[in-house]
């Protein structure tokens, strides 16, 4: 029979496994949705994780074990007074203090532009004296010195090496997981990190002047002071900010080790959440961005771990350098401000259950907030003198500042159910700190998290346990009372992270000791290796969710304002080749070409500006870069300039376009420019001339030896834009000119008056040559200024030619009319192309290269839209929340008339795109060749 030590060892390994199974058969319920399933599975293994917490008292721990001062027997001399350590210390906090009073003088003076570095100085040495001095007044700091006077020499003690060198082998493994490809994972940079390091940047420049408070970057500098440190070494690297951020995250993983040790009581449970603070993607993703968050929980961390230490020890030094670390942590992140409510409830709740005495309590809590008011007391002046900067972000993410009073109670019930679910089932909407929606935790990690928090809850007398499921609560609060169309908002809760590290180590620690208490040789074997197999298995899930799942999504890959990234680094490339750029109006210079080292000169392309190119602003070629929204314009110049390289820039896995380039030689945009010219002699025989017509000036000495002969000058000209122009023919010969194939002028019309809408223009030119000082110039000017030769910049020839649809833009108020030629049916404009309510009729042709039934489809972001297709109402979208209407045609091969009407409201950008779907095909935007302009928008002759 087996001894009740054997029976009651298998319960208790029958009663974890069970609670495990439970959980994670709750966490499968809540994952997909039934909420009301997982409860009972939950109390159970809640419940089993109670009973087995049900044995005989055993000895405690190392770390449960109060620590008593060492004798002191260190003493120095000072100016001939001997000191004893508990002096000397009371010595070096008295330095503190007036050292941070110089602080504080110098940092209040900051107003009228004085240097700060002595006071940033001061404040540096205060809080190294302060914090030596406590540790000297302690007696425990000293206690080697003591020993060495004895003879002893200094002792440092590995009760147990493997457990250390695993403790580094998790450290290493964060730290490779942090700083892995750091510098293009996440793809771009955040305009907050670039921020941060342009702060850096000017810090680095002049140390002098570092404020206590950054209201560029609306948070405490001390961030920016590492980041700085690293500038005036290395230079400004997008890396900087994140590398700061990823040794604050290995830091956590430390201090979360830390925090479980004391609150389990157990140096392997420290290793269970140590290994899951390394490997948890909550936390690995906000330590590879440039944000302060995993700065802020690292000292929320080491505050935890340092209260539980001092309600355990109960000394008052203790509590003091618990004050430490949460007044530093006040200068990192905002929530750090909400975390002394956890610290005063750890304090509390001793107080209430051990029943110690309250003067006890109050002199701790008083060297506490003491210490945490001194470390922060630069803060707190900023705040007092200047709250509207100090308050301002929060003021403007606060939840009773957005929302009405009496939707105040609702906002709060709905934010606080989003981040109860945050964990487990739908997750952070946000691209930049999570994968949209995805739960913040694995399934593995967040059933053992809810496992542990509902069973510490039944640990109400225990305040080591009961307060990580108040810290939870609590801390997810800052992201409660902001933005509720934000929630859940896993980066303003960040500081829950050691505290949930902690609540699902603690199952697992169960297990290890369910395994490990065995009688059995081969359970007990087994017991380090199945939770090591189990932490493994966890850390390569969210290794593989980070790097594959999240990193390469297309929403998080193009969140890290990367298009604009991508392009300050593909400029500064092509600046160095000699290339000029272009860039659609979103994508002129700022502060990511600034970070990467160029101030290049962009133009901005709006055809016809910038479109065609014009080889007298090229350089060794051009450079153009087009938004998502303007894919007309880089479709178009991939018609103009067929040899051009151009690329669709997307996420690796793909997804939507964050961007189009297009990269043209010199070479091609010559090839493009001037007119054809064409000899036709008497036998009928066609000769090309082997280069363009440069200008509009023709003379007999170009062409042909024997007369006559035919000419014909053949191309497009830009108009620039819509005023009216005079055209002049002076010469001696025959000829007819023709725009949009309508006859402008001819031998016995010398001189005409058009408006044309501003865009490409076909012309043709037809000469009879028949002597040798013939000549012909075609001149034009805006009407009240001298006609002169159209030059080589508006002149072009080959695919470069009119395409689109020629635009009328009426406003309603006046009647005032623009004409425009739209190049492309997928259209976008940042302002529309008149003020005030107006309607816009677009004509052109379409090109039907294949009979059939085509379907067409509108897509508009601005007001109600109609297609005509040979005048018949092809498709419509009315806007609102209607939907778009589509008709299905026959249409032969050949060309068929188009027709759109845009009924706009004058406000805003406007935007709207017309597709088809060719049979057989699926629906895409109409592309530019396949459409020519036509209608009276398009030329009409004034006089």
């Amino acid at each position: 029979m087996r001894s009740t030590d054997e029976r009651a060892s298998y319960l208790r390994l029958t009663l974890v496994v069970s609670a495990l199974a439970l959980a994670f058969l709750a966490q499968l319920f809540l994952r997909y949705g039934a909420i009301h399933w997982a409860v009972a599975p939950l109390l159970v293994a809640a419940g089993c994780l109670a009973l087995d917490s049900i044995r005989p008292a055993a000895a405690p721990g190392r770390d449960d074990l109060p620590v008593g001062p060492e004798p002191l027997v260190l003493s120095l001399r000072l100016f001939g007074f001997r000191l004893s350590a508990p002096e000397a210390g009371w010595l070096m906090v008295a330095a503190a203090c007036l050292l941070m009073a110089v602080a504080l003088r110098n940092f209040g003076l900051s107003a009228t532009g004085g240097n700060l570095t002595v006071a940033w100085y001061s404040f540096g040495l205060a809080a190294a004296l302060l914090a030596g001095g406590i540790a000297v007044c302690d007696g425990r700091a000293v206690g080697f010195i003591a020993r060495a006077r004895r003879g002893r020499g200094l002792e440092i003690g590995f009760s147990n090496a493997r457990h250390w060198l695993v403790l580094a082998v998790i450290l290493a493994c964060a730290a490779a997981v942090r700083l892995h490809d750091l510098d293009i994972v996440p793809a771009g940079f955040w305009h907050d990190e670039a921020q941060s390091l342009a702060i850096a940047v000017d810090y680095a420049g002049d140390p002098g002047s570092i404020p206590v408070y950054e209201t560029a970057g609306q948070r405490p500098s001390l961030f920016f002071l590492p980041m700085a440190a690293l500038v005036d070494f290395f230079g400004a690297s997008v890396v900087i900010p994140r590398l700061v951020a990823a040794v604050f995250g290995v830091g956590l993983v430390g201090a979360t080790y830390l925090l479980a040790r004391r609150a389990l009581g157990s140096p392997s449970a420290g290793l269970i959440a140590a290994a899951l603070a390394a490997m948890m993607r909550w936390e690995v993703n906000f330590s590879r961005i440039g944000f302060d968050a995993t700065a802020g929980a690292m000292f929320a961390a080491l505050a935890g771990w340092l209260t539980l230490r001092a309600v355990g020890s109960g000394r008052t030094g203790d509590h003091a350098l618990a004050g430490l670390a949460l007044g530093m942590g006040m200068w990192f992140y905002i929530s750090n401000q909400l975390f002394l409510v956890v610290v005063a409830f750890a304090m509390v709740h001793h107080w209430v259950v051990n029943r110690t005495p309250f003067r006890r309590l109050l002199a701790n809590g008083l060297a506490l907030g003491l210490v945490a008011l001194f470390v922060s007391a630069p803060l707190v002046q900023f705040a007092v003198s200047d709250p509207d900067s100090f308050f301002l972000r929060s003021r403007q993410v606060s939840l009773f500042h957005l929302e009405p009073r009496e939707v105040w109670g609702e906002r709060v019930l709905e934010g606080l159910g989003k981040h109860a679910l945050m964990f487990n089932r739908q997750g952070d909407p946000n691209p930049r700190h999570n994968l949209p929606h995805a739960p913040t935790l694995d399934d593995a990690t967040a059933a053992l998290f809810v496992l542990g928090f509902v069973f510490m809850l039944t640990r109400w007398r225990s305040t080591s346990l009961l307060v990580l499921p108040f810290w939870t609560v609590l801390m997810v609060m800052p992201g409660v009372l902001t933005a509720p169309w934000e929630a859940p908002q896993s980066l303003r809760s960040a500081l829950v992270m050691p505290a949930a590290c902690v609540l699902a180590a603690y199952p697992l620690h169960r297990l290890l000791k369910a395994f490990g208490n065995s009688p059995y040789v081969r359970l007990r074997a087994m017991a380090v290796p199945t939770v090591a197999a189990v932490l493994v298995v966890i850390g390569l899930v969210n290794v593989d969710f980070y790097f594959n799942r999240q990193a390469a999504d297309p929403r998080v890959y193009g969140e890290f304002s990367t298009d604009q990234f991508l392009i300050a680094q593909s400029r500064a490339a092509e600046v160095s080749r000699g290339y000029t750029l272009w860039s659609s109006r979103h994508y002129l210079p700022g502060m990511m070409d600034d970070l990467v080292g160029v101030s290049p000169q962009v133009r901005v392309v709006s055809p016809p500006q910038g479109l065609p190119l014009d080889a007298g602003q090229v350089a060794s070629g051009a450079a153009m870069h087009f938004e998502p929204r303007e894919r007309g314009y880089w479709e178009l110049a991939r018609e103009y300039y067929p040899d051009g390289r151009f690329s669709e820039i997307t996420a690796p896995g793909g997804g939507r376009a964050l961007y189009y380039t297009a990269f043209i030689d010199r070479g091609s945009v010559e090839w493009m420019q001037g007119l054809r010219v064409s000899y036709v002699d008497d036998g009928g025989v066609v000769r090309e001339a082997d280069g363009p017509l440069d200008s509009s000036v023709w003379h007999a000495t170009y062409g042909l030896t024997e007369f006559p002969y035919e000419v014909v000058l053949d191309g497009s000209v830009r108009f620039a834009d819509d005023r009216e122009r005079v055209l002049v023919w002076d010469g001696n010969v025959e000829a007819e000119v023709y725009m949009d194939d309508v006859a402008v002028l001819d031998t016995d019309r010398r001189e005409v008056v058009v408006r044309a809408g501003a865009g490409m223009h076909s012309l043709l030119v037809r000469i009879r040559a028949e002597g040798p000082d013939d000549f012909l110039a075609l001149k034009w000017a805006v009407v009240g200024n001298l006609p002169v030769p159209m030059g080589r910049g508006d002149l072009f020839r080959g695919s470069v030619r009119s395409m689109g649809m020629a635009g009328r833009f009426v406003r309603q108020v006046d009647g005032e009319a623009v004409l425009r030629i739209s190049p492309s049916m997928d259209v976008f404009d940042y302002h529309p192309v008149v003020g005030g309510r107006h309607l816009a009729t677009y004509e052109g042709r379409l090109m039907v290269e294949r009979p059939g039934e085509y379907e067409f489809l509108l897509d508009t972001h601005s007001g109600p839209v109609r297609l005509y297709v040979d005048g018949v109402l092809a498709a419509q979208e009315p806007g609102g929340d209607l939907a778009p209407q589509t008709a299905r045609l026959d249409l032969p091969r050949g060309r068929v008339g188009l027709r759109v009407e845009h009924e706009a409201e004058g406000s805003g950008s406007v935007r709207f795109t017309v597709l088809w779907r060719p049979p057989g095909g699926e629906f895409v935007p109409i592309p530019p060749a396949a459409i020519v302009p036509s209608g009276d928008a398009l030329l009409r002759i004034v006089r």
